[in-house]
């Protein structure tokens, strides 16, 4: 709820006014974003086990440059002006979860096989 409260005040809307456009209540919000947190959820728990069994780290530089990231894609120009302000609001270590998470998929993305589909016999076609 929280990440949709701040996506809809990056569009200027406000979470009420969100409810009177959609006519639809806190609960039915709820429902409807539930299974997108738990898909969201089950990536990170399968992404964070990854990292731990990679090894995977975050450098000090590459917290750097992520907040450096962060800065152009909000247009700000004073750099360390918005890193003290996002050091006060985004922890550290939630930027290098995102940073080890990232490089777990890179690593389930360069050791992927693919597979072809296995066929549906007529049977199972039966049992559906």
């Amino acid at each position: 709820m929280q990440n949709l409260d701040q996506r809809l005040r990056q569009m200027g809307i406000s979470l009420q006014q969100y409810i009177e456009m959609t006519k639809m209540d806190m609960a039915a919000i709820r429902d409807q974003y539930r299974a997108v947190a738990e898909d969201k959820v089950k990536a990170n728990l399968v992404m964070d086990e990854v990292a731990l069994k990679e090894n995977v780290e975050a450098t000090d530089e590459e917290v750097e440059a992520e907040i450096k990231d962060a800065a152009k894609q909000y247009g700000v120009d004073d750099y360390e002006k918005f890193k003290e302000i996002f050091e006060k609001n985004v922890s550290r270590d939630t930027v290098i979860e995102n940073i080890k998470r990232r490089k777990a998929v890179e690593i389930l993305e360069k050791n992927v096989k693919l597979v072809p589909a296995k066929e549906e016999t007529k049977e199972e076609e039966k049992e559906d």
